[in-house]
């Protein structure tokens, strides 16, 4: 019994000193905004600041701030009131923008402390564009930058990038772009020395919804000295009409350029959109620990773990 008893005490102590995982985001803070955390410690409200269960947002006069939790749900709490997370008598002018948005934070709660580089470089082996990217290799001494591992919105042309010039002595350096099935659908010529190249949609035979790879060869004859593939995607007419529709619901919640930012790049990362996610975080004026895990995971997740190792939680 007296075991029994020792073990209870026991596991009741690291269930009283585990850590609050964060299960809300301050996803916009204009003016006097502050937050109180569940042990009594008080600061000022940050975009992007993550909020455990009981954590307590103050909204100063003329301010404003909102929270979003992991089920998608926006809310907002104007000037001179306050909302403490996971309250059901929390009162705030609610948003509903579907549990899809609250994807990335529901990922980083189920890990704890959310997803470090070392962890995210062995998760990103395989899958597609939608799941996880194949690891871009340094064969050639070059690296994809876009698209890889992401998902694109599929306009009039589409730009490829990668980091280096081919480092080999190749005659008639060309891109390759094959479908799904890896059947061969255009070959574009890239200049010597270059690190992008823009494409014709048409020309290069993309279209919405589809799944597709890329890749460097030498045009000699026939198609010869292949790197390894770039793997992408294109958005549906669907998920863009969804995601369209989506950035409507972000910007009629007038918030501040800041905030809306960080809902439309966790928009992005719902649709697979990575590319676009982390091209948009890295505008935010400041980076806070929640916005370093969207940026490790979308590196990561593309095959560029060197950019992701710039955000890794010292």
């Amino acid at each position: 019994m007296k075991v029994a008893s020792s073990l209870i005490i026991a596991l009741l102590m690291i269930v009283i000193a585990a850590p609050a995982f964060a299960s809300a985001v301050l996803v916009d803070a204009k003016g006097a905004v502050t937050v109180k955390t569940p042990d009594g410690k008080t600061k000022s409200g940050v975009v992007g600041q993550e909020l455990a269960v009981g954590t307590t947002v103050a909204v100063g006069a003329n301010a404003s701030a909102a929270v979003m939790d992991a089920s998608g749900t926006i809310s907002q709490i104007d000037a001179g009131g306050s909302f403490t997370v996971g309250a059901k008598s929390a009162k705030a002018k609610k948003t509903d923008l579907g549990e899809g948005i609250g994807m990335a934070l529901r990922e980083m709660a189920a890990k704890g402390d959310g997803p470090t580089v070392h962890a995210m470089v062995r998760e990103a082996k395989g899958g597609g564009a939608r799941g996880q990217s194949l690891m871009a290799s340094g064969l050639l001494g070059v690296n994809a930058i876009a698209p890889t591992g992401t998902v694109i919105r599929l306009s009039s042309s589409v730009l490829f990038r990668w980091d280096a010039a081919p480092k080999i002595n190749w005659a008639n350096p060309v891109i390759v772009i094959d479908d799904a099935n890896k059947k061969r659908l255009a070959i574009f010529p890239i200049e010597e020395g270059a690190t992008q190249l823009s494409v014709n949609t048409q020309r290069a035979k993309l279209s919405k919804g589809g799944t597709y790879s890329w890749y460097f060869a030498s045009r000699n004859g026939g198609i010869m000295g292949k790197s390894l593939r770039f793997e992408f995607a294109t958005l549906s007419a669907a998920d863009e009409k969804k995601l369209d529709a989506d950035i409507a619901k972000v910007q009629a919640l007038n918030l501040s350029a800041e905030g809306r930012d960080l809902l439309v790049a966790q928009l992005y990362f719902q649709f697979g959109l990575r590319y676009d996610m982390v091209e948009l975080l890295k505008r935010q004026p400041k980076t806070t620990p929640f916005t370093k895990k969207l940026l490790v995971m979308g590196y990561n997740l593309m095959g560029r773990p060197k950019e992701a190792a710039q955000y890794e939680k010292k």
